[in-house]
Order: structure tokens, then C-alpha cells, then sequence
């Protein structure tokens, strides 16, 4: 389907081509989806997520790439693209453009499981969340998705910095729970990353510092009165 389409929603599509199409619904515009390409599309005054595909097997080989997604999820706050599951082999969502008024968390959110996935090259007003099943990007129940080189609203509506530690070392630590890295301005001294199994000491005024996804800060000197986290 290509061209200036004014779809409103698909259930359960297989093999799907769509190109240059806008979506509407007041509930999802793509519930289900597999083998399918969605290029330069245009979601607006989407009911819950506008692309949605949850159980075993799901997504298969689907790519999502050019689409601009705006007011999505005006129910209660949806993402606009949400993967639940596992066994979502080779999907792709690179170069998108997500916008949204909702107040939602996340922008994208891969859960239950959801596996092999990239997620590059987008622009997130709100952010996305990347806990699978309990485990982070990268960890071992998830170790080949991949979310990076994506933008967003540094201090977002899920973005509130974790609360300044109280005390030192690392049982006093804070951990970076998004799926992206931060920039971490703080007035501490003897900062400590643990990040992906290492530890890594920094010099006594280092400020800002970076913390990756899924890593841990943690001060041997003082600890800070105030820090600010800007995510990239």
C-alpha cells in the first residue's frame, strides 16, 4: 500500500508493505504484524499504541523506518511502538520521529522477553524503555537487541534523575535503569561507573561524567548535595 492512504486499522498482518501511508485509530492502528515493512508513514490520533505486536514469533523480519508518530496513545499514556514476547527476529526501528502530548513514559518499549531488535537512529520526546522481562538491554536474557544512537528530551517525563545518594561507595550507588547512556553534572568528588562487570575510578572533580545503560555511580569522597542526568 503505498501513497497518502488514510488507513485505520490492520489486525494480524503478514507480509504488509506500507509506504508514505498515514494511520489513524482510536485504538491501535497495527495490532499484530509480521514479515511487514512500514516506510515514511504518518501515525496521528492514535487511541493506544499504533504499532503493537506481542507473543511468540511476533514481528518477524519487520522493519519500521522514516515514520513520524504524533499524539499516540491518548487512552492511558501508550507507547507508541510496544514489543512484547520473544523471538522477534531481525525488526528494525531506525529513523523514526516520535512525538507525542500524552504524558507517556516511554515513546518505544520492548518487554516480556522481546529479542533481537534494533532501535536506532530515532527521536523520542518521552524516551524508551527497554526492560525485558526483568532484565536490561543487553543482559544475558536479551543480549542481541540493541537500542542506540537515539535521541531524546533529555529530562523527559520518565527521565527524573535517581535521588542523590546519602552516603559512599558502592552500597550507596545509583544505577542508570534507562536503555540509554546519561550525562551525569554533579558537586561530588571520587566518583566511581561499574559498568557491564568493571569498575572504573575517575579523578576526584570529575564532573560531568558518563554513566552507560545499565550502569551504576557511586562517589568514594563526598558524595554530591545536587546532580542533574541528561540522557543521550
Amino acid at each position: 500500500m503505498t501513497g497518502g492512504n488514510d488507513v485505520r486499522v490492520f489486525n494480524g498482518i503478514e507480509r504488509g508493505e506500507f509506504t508514505s501511508c498515514r494511520f489513524s485509530s482510536s485504538g491501535r492502528a497495527i495490532n499484530g504484524f509480521t514479515r511487514s515493512a512500514f516506510s515514511a508513514c504518518r501515525f496521528t490520533g492514535i487511541g493506544k499504541e499504533a504499532l503493537y505486536r506481542s507473543g511468540n514469533g511476533g514481528g518477524a523480519t519487520s522493519s519500521i523506518t522514516g515514520c513520524t508518530f504524533k499524539n499516540f496513545g491518548q487512552d492511558d499514556g501508550e507507547p507508541a511502538i510496544r514489543f512484547g514476547g520473544s523471538q522477534n527476529h531481525r525488526v528494525s526501528v531506525t529513523g523514526n520521529s516520535l512525538r507525542s502530548t500524552n504524558g507517556a513514559d516511554n515513546d518505544i518499549v520492548l518487554e516480556n522477553n522481546a529479542n533481537c531488535i534494533l532501535v536506532s537512529g530515532n527521536w523520542c520526546d518521552d524516551g524508551i524503555s527497554a526492560t525485558v522481562g526483568g532484565a536490561r538491554i543487553g543482559s544475558p536474557r536479551n543480549v542481541v537487541s540493541k537500542v542506540v544512537g537515539n535521541s531524546s528530551n533529555p529530562v523527559g517525563f520518565d527521565r527524573s534523575a535517581p535521588s542523590v545518594p546519602d552516603g559512599l561507595g558502592s552500597d550507596n550507588s545509583r544505577a542508570n535503569l534507562n536503555a540509554q547512556g546519561a550525562w551525569v553534572h554533579h558537586d561530588g568528588s571520587g566518583v566511581s561507573i561499574n559498568a557491564f562487570g568493571s569498575r572504573h575510578s575517575l579523578s576526584v572533580d570529575a564532573s560531568p561524567v558518563f554513566v552507560p545503560r545499565a550502569g551504576e555511580i557511586y562517589f568514594e569522597e563526598e558524595p554530591p548535595s545536587s546532580w542533574d542526568w541528561w540522557w543521550v
